[in-house]
């Protein structure tokens, strides 16, 4: 479930929890000319070697030697190293638990996303008023775009995810905090949102970021 258009690719992430989502109203925050800025963004998590981390190590790789060519491993390494991917490594947010032990990706997007949900075998779009509106500490599959950023003046090099749509597929504890490009729903598999209750297991990967 996925297309590629030149060096961007539009991702399935499936069965990761969310632990920010800011998809109704933008996240207000400053850039580095302290500057105010709006953005609609997510950040999800997952165990390592599942088909999320599966899905967007593969992206990345695809997008970053459609980009840099031969140069494509060397850039991937250095970027991960500084931390430069829209996929991370929980490590990096060691104080929060949520966060120990998994993988989480995070992407932006200045224009609304799309929330839908499965219901009577159809996808559905949904606003914020609906119970199944995507919320920070539920499960969902996000639809992202991820692209490679070259460097330019202050702006390293980077790859980087859109958000693009979320599916709620079932309810969890609440987290705090968190609050569009055109979509196919049909990018999206028809699921049941009703008893389905349990955590993806663990899996181990090779080869992935």
């Amino acid at each position: 479930m996925a297309t590629v258009n030149n060096v961007n690719k539009n991702v399935l992430l499936t069965e990761v929890r969310l632990r920010n989502a800011y998809l109704d109203k933008p996240f207000v925050g400053k850039n580095d000319k302290g500057e105010a800025t709006q953005s609609y963004s997510v950040r999800g998590l997952f165990n390592p070697g599942t088909p999320a981390h599966t899905a967007l190590s593969a992206a990345i790789q695809e997008v970053a030697a459609g980009k840099w060519g031969a140069q494509a491993g060397a850039y991937i390494q250095e970027m991960n190293a500084a931390d430069r991917l829209c996929l991370h490594d929980g490590a990096t947010k060691a104080s929060d638990p949520e966060f120990v032990g998994k993988k989480f990706f995070s992407a932006t997007s200045r224009r609304k996303p799309k929330a839908l949900v499965t219901r009577m075998g159809q996808n559905v779009e949904i606003d914020a008023s609906d119970p199944c509106y995507p919320y920070a500490g539920c499960w969902a599959n996000v639809l992202i775009n991820v692209w490679p950023q070259d460097p330019k003046g202050q702006w390293p090099r980077r790859i980087n995810a859109e958000v693009i749509a979320v599916q709620f597929l079932r309810h969890d504890e609440a987290f705090a905090g968190g609050g569009a490009q055109a979509v196919n729903l049909e990018e999206f598999p028809q699921v049941e949102t009703a008893g389905a209750d349990a955590a993806p297991p663990a899996a181990s990967g090779n080869g992935l970021l």
